[in-house]
């Protein structure tokens, strides 16, 4: 009946989710400005995956996996910029010092 690729929505319905389930982190980040709990080795590796997935989508021609793969990275790297923000900032307060 229909020509659907049952793989190509899975695919966006697997990046929408993965993409959804970073945000709590970022929002909770924002709320309690603490970056306790987060490890940066991870935020590093994850942030490293997603840019190796968007060169392989990108060779293969997986829109799904492009998509995804923009958003993560992007989500990626807020979190670890406010991990890098928060952790340098309880440091500058803990010797005195402030960001201006």
């Amino acid at each position: 009946m229909y020509d659907v690729d049952i793989g190509i929505i899975c695919g966006y319905i697997s990046g929408v989710i993965t993409i959804i389930s970073l945000i709590p982190q970022i929002i909770t980040m924002l709320r309690t400005k603490s970056y306790e709990g987060i490890s940066w080795i991870m935020v590093l590796l994850m942030l490293l995956v997603s840019i190796l997935n968007l060169v392989y989508g990108i060779i293969a021609h997986l829109w799904p996996l492009i998509w995804t793969n923009i958003f993560t990275i992007f989500l990626w790297s807020w979190i670890l910029y406010l991990y890098l923000y928060y952790r340098y900032k309880n440091i500058n307060e803990y010797i005195g010092y402030e960001i201006v």
